[in-house]
């Protein structure tokens, strides 16, 4: 579990056990218990922690974290800004850019964020037809009319100046 942990590059080890939820108690402790499971590792899902600064956000982030690394699982934490020039992130969305305030629930989360990524970067917009679905569509299992019509993925890859 040690080595797990320093490989995990944690900014620090905190429980779930140490957090304080009287201090917010709007989190949904449910949700948290559900996911302390571990079950959307099993289901490679991503786990989203949005609020203000100074809400528990990594503090729960870590904490998840730890508990996935006890269970034996790979862990890295590896905030944006700690990449932020200098080393590189590829980042696939099948958002554009225009909808990321609503897709984080936050116009400046997400402006944050955009400036981050698309500061040194290259942008590659994709449109077109699903290749996984192509064959489906080919066969007539599936209208082309269900698909939709601008699939748009972006490609951002942020590096150091250069």
């Amino acid at each position: 579990m040690e080595s797990r942990l320093k490989q995990a590059r944690l900014p620090w080890v905190k429980t779930l056990k140490q957090f304080d939820f009287s201090f917010q108690p709007g989190i949904d402790r449910k949700v948290v218990r559900e996911l302390a499971g571990l079950a959307f590792v099993e289901r490679s899902e991503n786990v989203i922690l949005q609020g203000p600064p100074g809400v528990g956000k990594t503090h729960l982030a870590v904490a998840l974290g730890v508990k996935a690394a006890d269970a034996g699982h790979r862990v890295l934490f590896m905030p944006l800004n700690r990449r932020y020039e200098k080393a590189s992130i590829i980042l696939t969305s099948n958002k554009g850019f225009a909808d990321w305030g609503e897709m984080f629930g936050d116009n400046v989360l997400a402006t944050a964020i955009l400036d981050r990524l698309l500061h040194h970067s290259t942008t590659l917009n994709i449109k077109g037809e699903s290749y996984r679905l192509r064959e489906k569509r080919k066969a007539g299992v599936l209208s082309k009319k269900l698909a939709p019509e601008n699939n748009e993925v972006s490609l951002e890859k942020i590096g150091q100046p250069g």
